[in-house]
């Protein structure tokens, strides 16, 4: 039985890796910020607009912990979800937590078309991504790193995922 959460800054690869690997493993993909938007029928930026950063981790922390997901998954968490209360310590006791840990300037690149539906990047500069970036992945880092496992590669493959899955589970 696997719950997989992945985790990392927005832009890490948390979606675009966690779907093709859920199918691979043949198990549901679930995305914690589209679960969110259906559950509240607004979108991640008008929740931030309406109950702010506060009010908006709150919710998230009551979906992650409270909600009814199947008994194998594969889920993307939203940034940040693991940086507030105790959701880093309540996903490690429910499964694995895997890190998608990539370069603030690698996310930047990713980013930088994004940053008008992105909350937390809307305000920022194009010259001034990477610096805000790499600051705010500092300031979360010490969550991210108690991660059951750490990928740290700008091009991660569904298959080194798979891969670094399979080693971990047969310790």
């Amino acid at each position: 039985m696997m719950k997989l959460f992945l985790i990392g800054y927005m832009g890490s690869g948390k979606t675009t890796l966690g779907d093709p690997l859920a199918k691979k493993l043949q198990i549901p993909f679930i995305d914690l910020d589209t679960l969110l938007e259906k559950r509240e029928g607004k979108s991640i930026p008008q929740l931030f607009e309406e109950v702010g950063e506060a009010g908006f981790r709150e919710k998230e922390r009551d979906l992650l912990q409270k909600g009814v997901f199947p008994d194998q998954f594969v889920m993307a968490t939203g940034g940040g979800a693991p940086c507030f209360f105790d959701n880093m310590d309540w996903m490690n006791r429910q499964g694995i937590t895997m890190y998608l840990r990539a370069r603030a300037e690698e996310i930047a690149r990713r980013l930088e078309n994004e940053r008008s539906q992105r909350p937390l990047l809307r305000d920022i500069e194009k010259q001034d991504l990477v610096g805000v970036i790499r600051e705010r992945i500092a300031g979360r880092e010490k969550f991210y790193l108690q991660a059951k496992l750490v990928m740290e590669h700008d091009n991660l493959t569904v298959d080194l995922l798979l891969e670094a899955l399979q080693k971990y589970t047969r310790k």
